[in-house]
Parts: C-alpha cells; structure tokens; sequence
C-alpha cells in the first residue's frame, strides 16, 4: 500500500506540472528551458522507476518458476 501510495503522488505530482506548463503554453507565458528540462526529467524518473519494478517483478517471477522446474522436472 506504501509504494502504491509513493506512486499515485508522484503521478499527482506529474500531472500538476505538466498542467501547469500546459496552461502556461496556452496563456503564452515564459516557459523556460530549465523548467521544461525538469518536467522532462521527472517523466524519465518516473519511467525508469516503473521499468525498474516491473524487471524486478519478472525477475522473481523467473526465479520462481526456477525454482519450481527444478523440483518439478
């Protein structure tokens, strides 16, 4: 449940800047490079993180099924 909540409020987080940039955009308001860049990067965080989990996830699924072909040959 921990991580389930980290992961709703980095979403949140997410969608609040990409929000606020998209309302800057339309406004034609400054949007710098730096703050673009941040975006960017926390969508690439985000990301790597979700790849992260899932190759773990898999990773035990494996070793599991390892496990299980070697006592089940």
């Amino acid at each position: 449940m921990d991580r389930l909540k980290e992961n709703i409020h980095t979403q949140q987080k997410l969608l609040h800047e990409l929000e606020n940039v998209s309302s800057r955009m339309q406004r034609n308001d400054l949007v710098t490079v730096e703050y673009f860049t941040n975006i960017m990067r926390m969508m690439r965080m985000n990301h790597e993180k979700y790849l992260a989990e899932r190759k773990s996830s898999m990773d035990l699924h494996l070793d599991r099924l390892g496990e299980y072909l070697d006592e089940y040959p």
